[in-house]
């Protein structure tokens, strides 16, 4: 049901269902999949929809499906992939029925609450589980970190407890996303047996303290993306962040780091995104950071750097963003840096000039023939 229905070709005509628009079937015309994702639709899912004997995928994506979920998806004998994800479902999750062959869950974007019930180590097969951005609460079941998963999404619930040891056991993880909650304690550096991680990310978790382990920069080794932001995570930004080759997106903004910034992550050459906004990081910008030429977004601001830019920043022809206020900078920006404005340098923010005691503090710098804005 709902207003502005969009893909409805066939239906509720005289055709054989298998020629409904979203229904798949197979040579037998038993129907397999429904996919009617980005629909407008609206009402409740019907407990019907998990009695098709044959059915193998639904997908009701993004649209405006309320209620709660039908038990009868965690009980089917041939569901491989439940995707409701971005409507409005309530209620509890509901619980799985032994050795279902469900391999993907994506239940995420919904305003589902209660625990995660350690009856979803019934789902032996379960490979993609996204519970993001819901309200669920109580700690992650151990049982969920018996499972071979390959892409584990908590985000942005209100899950509780310690981040458990035993995460690192998940070896097959590609994915893991556990930020937006209300954990406390350190990141374990059991993560660090993560080998096959590509994506990391514990954003918005003010309660997480301790520091970044060493140790991940050298044992995880097939990072792409790795954000640790808005915790209260202290310590130097790890060296050994430096040796992960092909690291393109680095975000540690809005922590407490400090200490200088190592220069080994010039050494980072598929980097495209480095974020470390919002920390207490001093020392000078590495002359290093002039080799990071895949570079876009150069992230500084709001933190206790000193000294002036370097004019091997005028290497990254690829710089879109470079923004440096809120620290303690001088000098004169390098032309080599403002001609980088005419290459795709669209953002690039400094401290305005100004008298501290007896030293100028701030980065000279035309605007906005160089700098787009400084702040003062």
């Amino acid at each position: 049901q709902g207003e502005g229905w969009i893909k409805k070709t066939n239906w509720l005509t005289e055709e054989t269902m298998c020629k409904w628009e979203g229904i798949y079937c197979d040579d037998e015309e038993s129907v397999i999949g429904i996919d009617v994702q980005d629909n407008k639709l609206k009402s409740q899912l019907t407990n019907g929809v998990g009695m098709y004997d044959f059915l193998e995928f639904i997908s009701v994506r993004r649209n405006e499906l309320n209620g709660t979920i039908p038990q009868e998806l965690f009980a089917s004998s041939t569901l491989k992939s439940i995707d409701l994800y971005d409507n409005n479902f309530v209620g509890e999750i509901p619980s799985f029925d032994n050795d279902i062959p469900l391999e993907t869950l994506h239940v995420g974007k919904n305003s589902l609450s209660g625990r995660i019930y350690e009856s979803i180590a019934n789902a032996k097969s379960i490979k993609r589980l996204d519970l993001s951005y819901n309200k669920l609460n109580g700690e992650i079941p151990k049982v969920l970190f018996d499972l071979a998963l390959e892409e584990l999404d908590l985000n942005a619930n209100l899950l509780t407890g310690t981040i458990h040891t035993e995460l690192g056991t998940v070896t097959t993880l590609t994915e893991l996303n556990i930020g937006g909650n209300e954990f406390t304690g350190s990141l374990p550096v059991q993560i660090g047996s993560l080998t096959n991680l590509q994506e990391f990310v514990v954003q918005d978790a003010p309660s997480i303290d301790g520091r970044i382990p060493a140790s991940f920069g050298l044992a995880l080794r097939n990072l792409i993306k790795v954000v640790i932001s808005g915790t209260s995570i202290n310590g130097n930004v790890p060296e050994t962040f430096g040796t992960i080759s092909g690291l393109e997106h680095m975000d540690f903004s809005k922590n407490r780091l400090r200490g200088d910034l190592p220069p080994e992550l010039g050494n980072l050459y598929n980097l495209k995104v480095m974020d470390l906004y919002d920390n207490d990081i001093a020392g000078s910008i590495p002359t290093e950071f002039g080799q990071l030429t895949s570079l876009e977004d150069l992230l500084l601001e709001d933190n206790m750097i000193t000294g002036e830019i370097p004019t091997q920043l005028s290497n990254l022809g690829n710089l879109q963003q470079l923004t440096l206020q809120g620290n303690s900078m001088s000098g004169r920006s390098p032309d080599g840096v403002c001609d980088l404005r005419g290459s795709g340098l669209t953002v690039f923010v400094v401290d305005c000039p100004a008298r501290v005691d007896d030293n100028i503090i701030g980065v000279v710098c035309d605007t906005p023939e160089c700098c787009t804005s400084c702040r003062s």
